[in-house]
This record gives structure tokens, sequence and C-alpha cells, in this order.
């Protein structure tokens, strides 16, 4: 029976602990992980997968599925979205313990995450544009500047 995990595996993208029902902590440094599926770990302790996304992977994290997690408390949700700023995806389906504000705050994080996403996308664009530009200015020969 699993009941603790200790990841130091700075190239891990993907975690999928789905259904370790025996498993109680997760710990370790995933600094590259972008996906972590915590479904229906019935015995992981919430404050550990807290601590675990906020001082491993909290950064590059973008999606997170704690489908059936019970234990699960507001004030915890709450902590995840501080420390994800790249979260696109956080299912929190069957987190029975949670009340509706909790969930609309999941639900404007990931609005905003995507918001953000789009204006970076227009930013690069413009970047872009300007170097395109750029580099099809030619330059005024010294005669005409006068």
């Amino acid at each position: 029976m699993l009941q603790r995990i200790e990841l130091n595996t700075p190239q891990l993208r993907d975690l999928d602990l789905n259904d370790c029902l025996s498993l109680r902590l997760i710990q370790g440094q995933c600094p590259e992980l972008e996906q972590l599926n915590v479904s229906s770990c019935r015995s992981l302790e919430a404050g550990s997968l807290v601590t675990f996304v906020r001082d491993s992977c909290g950064k590059t994290l973008q999606v997170l599925k704690t489908i059936g997690l019970m234990q699960l408390q507001a004030g915890e949700v709450l902590e995840l979205l501080d420390a994800c700023s790249s979260l696109r995806e956080f299912n929190v389906n069957g987190c029975k313990a949670l009340p509706p504000e909790t969930i609309e705050a999941v639900e404007q994080h990931l609005l905003d995450v995507q918001a953000s996403e789009r204006v970076a996308e227009k930013e690069a664009a413009g970047i872009v544009f300007d170097a395109l530009e750029i580099q099809s200015w030619e330059p005024v020969p010294a005669a005409e500047q006068d």
C-alpha cells in the first residue's frame, strides 16, 4: 500500500495518482510539473497537497484534478489558487466541503488566467509585427534627409 510518495524529478511534467486510495502524503520537488491528478485519493492530507504544489510546482502547474477529495476545504483551495499562477484547469467536482463562493473563486481564477494569456498572446503578436516592420525598414539616403 502506497501511503507516502516523495518525488525529486526535475523533468516530470505529468503525474497521475488517480485512485491511490491509501496515499496520505506527497512531497518532493517537481519544478516542471504541468499536470497533477490526485482524484479519488481519499486518504491524501489536503495540507500535504497544498505544500507540495506551493513549494514544488505552483509556477508551472496548469492542470490540477482533485475530483472526489472530500477532505479538501475552502482555505486549501484558495491556497492552491494563490500558488498556481498558470492554472488553466482545476477540477473540484465531488469536493463536497466546498461552499459556492469557493467554486466561484476557482472559476474566476481560471477566467483571469485565460484573460492574461490572451493579453500575452496579443503582446507577443505585436512584438512579432514590430520585428517584421523593422526588418522591412529601409534607411533614407543621407542626401534625402536634409
